[in-house]
């Protein structure tokens, strides 16, 4: 069984509970989220994956690059065995570039809550490393290359809950998407 770090919202450590009780409590936590782009045609694009149909959350939508949930006594630098694990990318903690800490609030499915410390990074990978990403498909389906002017149209000038996508909260499409846009 999984456990992870309980917070309170202002990120204070309050103890452990499993990953279960977290959702069903609707308990704060700290997750890693991994957001990659890349120059295609001296254009960036950003990547997106395709969750695995057996999934128990949004299966078949598109979500972050590489994202998960930091076990009891991880920090953020342990998050990035998820890139590995979902990408098959090894890459170093200081190869990333960090956004800020986003606290997020979302319902599940099951009248569950999702209540998320998110460490967001983004890496901008290069030819290489796009293309040795080889993803699990027990977590991801595939990945998709979305340009960052599309993310721009989608996440801040229109609908960020398409259908397509993890509906996480406008909010936080509309944060990454400017930070992505501000480091391109």
């Amino acid at each position: 069984m999984e456990y992870i770090d309980v917070f309170d919202k202002q990120l204070q450590h309050q103890g452990v509970a499993s990953r279960r009780d977290i959702h069903e409590q609707g308990l704060w936590h700290q997750t890693f989220h991994c957001w990659f782009t890349t120059m295609l045609n001296d254009e960036v694009y950003v990547l997106f994956q395709k969750r695995s149909p057996g999934k128990e959350d949004y299966p078949g939508l598109l979500d972050i690059s590489a994202a998960g949930h930091l076990e009891a006594g991880e920090s953020p630098k342990d998050g990035v065995r998820e890139i590995e694990e979902e990408l098959g990318l090894k890459l170093a903690f200081n190869e990333l570039t960090s956004i800020g800490v986003l606290h997020v609030e979302a319902p599940l499915a099951g009248g569950r809550l999702d209540r998320e410390h998110c460490h967001v990074y983004v890496k901008q990978l290069n030819p290489v490393e796009r293309d040795n990403i080889r993803f699990d498909a027990e977590e991801v389906e595939g990945v998709e290359w979305i340009s960052l002017q599309q993310c721009v149209d989608l996440f801040i000038d229109g609908n960020a809950t398409s259908g397509r996508f993890v509906p996480h909260p406008h909010e936080y499409y509309e944060k990454v998407v400017e930070a992505l846009v501000r480091l391109s």
